[in-house]
């Protein structure tokens, strides 16, 4: 017989509300200023769109010695940031919105097992 009720809700709830704390607490710190390494990731890649950050576009004309492969090209964030900044412009909460996102989905994660009591 299946359990109705508030408590059979409770794990929804609690998943619900960490996932809600995960979004919340990393979105004040989104609006800071950028650090040195997110400033290379716009500069270099995420400004000159998809074909560039994949790595199958050719270099853009105003940066002929650009390097294409470094350790900071992260190709799905870049990507990612590429599509946020593009529908809402370039602001620091745009640019680390796939990150507040992705901090959001694994509280997510985190409160999965309990789904599953």
């Amino acid at each position: 017989m299946p359990i109705h009720g508030v408590a059979s809700r409770r794990p929804l709830l609690l998943a619900l509300l960490v996932t809600l704390a995960a979004y919340f607490l990393r979105l004040p710190l989104a609006g800071q200023s950028l650090w040195y390494d997110e400033m290379f990731t716009w500069h270099f890649y995420v400004r000159y769109g998809p074909l560039w950050i994949s790595g199958l576009g050719a270099p853009p004309p105003s940066e002929p010695g650009i390097p294409r492969y470094l350790p900071n090209n992260h190709i799905l964030y870049s990507l990612l940031a590429w599509a946020s900044t593009a529908i809402s412009g370039m602001t620091e909460q745009t640019f680390r919105l796939p990150s507040v996102l992705a901090g959001a989905l694994f509280g997510a994660a985190l409160a999965w097992p309990l789904l599953h009591c």
